[in-house]
């Protein structure tokens, strides 16, 4: 039966896997990782620097540079059409246009030779048509919703003459410029200070009621994706180890280190006395992954079947899956 519009998905991932090659050996950076972004929803891909998460979503957006990267197997299926596909004119189209991504560092993503002004008609003027003088007023509105002051004026800049957060919601603004149905944001409020994120989290929900964007949240904030995000995707080294509906996940997580990452955080219930609990060790070596569950060595709920086999991505109960042998919540085997 064919799917309504409102629960087919915008994006749908299947089983990607993206290597590099290195002088060490082959990196399994994304390790057969699967998930899907309905329209109007929004997906928070957490974990620890090094998990994967911004690999797999620039391999969706075409941006996985070949060398040294390999992409031997996976689809991302946009709106039905498999982006791997593709060639570099058609995802052109599409990237930008249908499809906006804000990266993570925008020094280095904003040509330091170009005027503001510029880089962002650019892509107003190329997807939408739209005159200089059009792109040119549709950028200042876009850049005083992110929280630039004069922007009229400060438009006029070069990408040095902007601090680190404002140039972060320079990103901000040229991904919405064009009005994209899918949004990939990559630590977009990492630089900004709490007030300006407050802003911009706001205008990222402002825009998805007005039309119906569907939203990828990659962060390390587990605060920001519990007021944003309506489905969570834990990463752990190149696999998703833990999905669930938001509430779900953060009232009872089904997977080790997720509760690891949840108790190393603060809480405003919790005793003043009480310490953090960090998570012990270090993720491992993606070049040589362990033979079985990569968490193992750092997990307080290891058993012996978790050195030798690696735990799938189980359905656990609807609407959640963990890739783990033992229930954190009572410490028994599955």
């Amino acid at each position: 039966m064919a799917q309504s519009p409102d629960t087919q998905p915008l994006l749908e991932v299947r089983d990607l896997r993206v290597q590099f090659n290195t002088y060490d050996g082959l990196v399994r950076a994304v390790d057969g990782v699967s998930f899907s972004v309905p329209r109007a929803r929004t997906l928070g891909i957490v974990g620890e620097s090094g998990s994967g998460k911004t690999v797999a979503n620039l391999a969706v957006m075409g941006l996985i540079p070949k060398p040294p990267g390999i992409i031997p197997s996976g689809q991302a299926l946009f709106q039905g059409q498999d982006l791997m596909g593709l060639n570099r004119e058609q995802m052109r189209r599409i990237r930008g246009r249908r499809i906006a991504m804000i990266f993570q560092d925008p020094m280095t993503s904003l040509n330091p030779f170009l005027r503001i002004s510029t880089q962002m008609t650019e892509a107003m003027e190329l997807h939408l048509g739209l005159g200089r003088k059009q792109a040119l007023d549709r950028a200042v509105e876009l850049l005083e919703k992110a929280g630039i002051p004069a922007a009229a004026r400060r438009i006029s800049s070069y990408p040095h003459q902007f601090s680190g957060g404002m140039r972060q919601r320079v990103m901000i603004a040229m991904a919405l410029s064009c009005g994209p149905d899918l949004l990939i944001a990559d630590e977009p409020t990492t630089a900004l200070d709490v007030t300006i994120q407050a802003q911009i989290l706001e205008l990222l929900k402002s825009l998805q009621e007005q039309t119906g964007t569907g939203i990828i949240l990659i962060t390390h904030d587990l605060g920001i994706v519990a007021g944003m995000c309506h489905e969570i995707c834990v990463m752990y080294a190149g696999r998703i180890v833990e999905q669930a509906a938001t509430e779900d996940l953060f009232a009872r997580p089904m997977h080790p280190y997720t509760l690891g990452l949840l108790r190393s955080l603060p809480r405003l219930d919790a005793d003043a006395k009480d310490k953090l609990t960090p998570i012990p060790g270090l993720p491992p070596d993606l070049i040589r992954t362990p033979p079985g569950c990569s968490f193992e060595p750092r997990c307080a709920f290891r058993i012996e079947k978790c050195k030798t086999q690696a735990p799938p991505l189980m359905d656990i109960e609807p609407g959640r899956r963990s890739a783990c042998w033992v229930d954190p919540a009572s410490g028994n085997p599955r």
